[in-house]
């Protein structure tokens, strides 16, 4: 597996690196490591768990030249999870089908987008476009 290294990392509120991360941080992690693509790091909003996440990753904010809406995602994406309705919660797309993202209660999961559970939740997947 692609992202298997990345499984033993722990959870960590704003974190940005392999001794700790949250949800935004890992996709950091993976973009740097695996696409050479430096993203923004993002630390200014409270927590995880905060709808300000959503306004840095939505592709209808300021940042919008950094992102791509993508209807078919492949490896390298993101997929954007709407939780409380609200996109607050992203994961690296390992596949058209595959994500890895950071949880809180269980750390580093491997999931599909076609989970029932994932399906419903998902917002979009987008694709950095940004130097």
């Amino acid at each position: 597996m692609i992202g298997a290294k990345y499984l033993q990392i722990p959870y960590k509120d704003l974190g940005r690196d392999e001794k700790g991360c949250d949800c935004y941080g890992l996709v950091y992690i993976m973009m740097k490591d695996l696409l050479g693509i430096n993203l923004p790091i993002y630390t200014s909003y409270e927590s995880n768990n905060s709808p300000k996440l959503g306004n840095f990753i939505n592709v209808q904010s300021a940042d919008s030249d950094l992102w791509e809406k993508v209807v078919k995602p492949r490896a390298g994406d993101l997929v954007v999870f709407k939780l409380n309705g609200i996109p607050q919660h992203v994961g690296y797309m390992l596949s058209g089908l595959e994500f890895m993202e950071m949880t809180r209660d269980a750390g580093v999961t491997v999931g599909r987008v076609t989970d029932s559970r994932s399906r419903h939740l998902i917002a979009y997947y987008c694709r950095y476009i940004g130097e």
